[in-house]
């Protein structure tokens, strides 16, 4: 459950992001940020100026907002917040056409010598109110820190989300340490949890739920890179079974009501080293051309003002309970 919540609650929160950003840009708009319209239709390009806590960096962005009876139907957005706008380091793209939804979202980066990278992608339909009626989502993960003998992750998991429930279908691998005493891991899962409260993130939560699962770990004792004949290890699969009001195992699995839709299940068949990279046709070369917008963001995390009550706004309405450090609203009490 702990590791279905967070896998969940990390690829909603990904899948949001576009729009989280359209919420910021519409209050950007509101509060006369921007010298003239953004939804044009046609890519518009802005350099951001004054970041709260981080002024001398001046992020750039490629947008394109495309408009339809008054509801935006396409937003497209290339984002260079690295090395003073000069890398790239995001791209959205978000369409809705006839009720159907389609969305990507991949962001890139590094920080001191380690790499990281994820891949959120939506599909789904919406109704005449562009509320959803039905989503999948599939998302990937990585971190490598093995050029500093920090070890590496990778995450990738399907996500099919119903009217009172979801499917969580993927794996995890990795390692941490180096050498004879590096940690190798492996698991696998096959999740089907209730979920509650879904039409709100704030509200959001899992309620019960089984998982059929494979997990090994082990110490990498002769440097192989895998776990085979090592002396210290684990290995554990089968079908366990949660109550979401106390978080506890069942003593008899077969007794959820997900049980047997989760135990029919079929746990992935190979786990790929996952990697993240931009498509042509996803790549800025972070240019600007000669006619750009400015945008003067001092007052971002000012509430007093018109655009930092927008953008506490955006953030009240598209982010979990406990991103603001409250205890409640995740599993097994990991307020991350």
């Amino acid at each position: 459950m702990c590791e279905t919540g967070l896998l969940v609650r990390d690829a909603l929160s990904e899948a949001m992001s576009p729009d989280k950003i359209a919420c910021y840009l519409g209050a950007i708009q509101k509060s006369g940020g921007f010298s003239s319209d953004i939804a044009t239709g046609s890519y518009v390009y802005v350099k951001l100026q004054n970041m709260p806590g981080d002024a001398s960096n001046q992020p750039r962005i490629k947008m394109k907002i495309v408009k339809s009876g008054g509801a935006i139907t396409g937003f497209e957005m290339f984002s260079c917040f690295a090395s003073n706008g000069a890398t790239q380091s995001e791209y959205f793209n978000q369409t809705i056409s006839s009720g159907s939804v389609s969305m990507i979202s991949k962001n890139i980066g590094s920080d001191s010598g380690n790499t990281y990278g994820s891949k959120c992608s939506v599909s789904g339909t919406v109704d005449s109110s562009y509320a959803w009626t039905s989503k999948s989502l599939s998302v990937e993960r990585l971190w490598d820190g093995t050029a500093n003998s920090n070890g590496s992750f990778s995450q990738a998991a399907t996500i099919t989300q119903r009217a009172s429930s979801l499917i969580v279908n993927g794996y995890q691998k990795g390692s941490f340490g180096n050498g004879a005493t590096a940690n190798i891991f492996t698991n696998k899962f096959y999740t089907v949890a209730q979920l509650l409260s879904a039409s709100t993130p704030k509200n959001l939560a899992l309620g019960d739920g089984s998982g059929k699962y494979s997990m090994d770990w082990c110490i990498d004792s002769n440097s192989n890179g895998n776990c085979t004949g090592e002396a210290t290890a684990f290995a554990a699969s089968g079908t366990d079974a949660w109550t979401g009001d106390d978080r506890l195992k069942m003593g008899t699995p077969s007794n959820s009501t997900y049980y047997t839709e989760a135990n029919a299940g079929s746990l992935p068949s190979s786990t790929p080293t996952v990697t993240v990279t931009f498509d042509t046709a996803e790549q800025w070369n972070c240019s600007l051309p000669s006619e750009y917008m400015t945008v003067n963001l001092s007052n971002m995390a000012d509430t007093s003002t018109a655009l930092g009550a927008a953008m506490a706004a955006c953030d009240d309405a598209l982010s979990y309970r406990n991103d603001t450090g409250a205890t409640d609203g995740y599993p097994c009490g990991d307020a991350r």
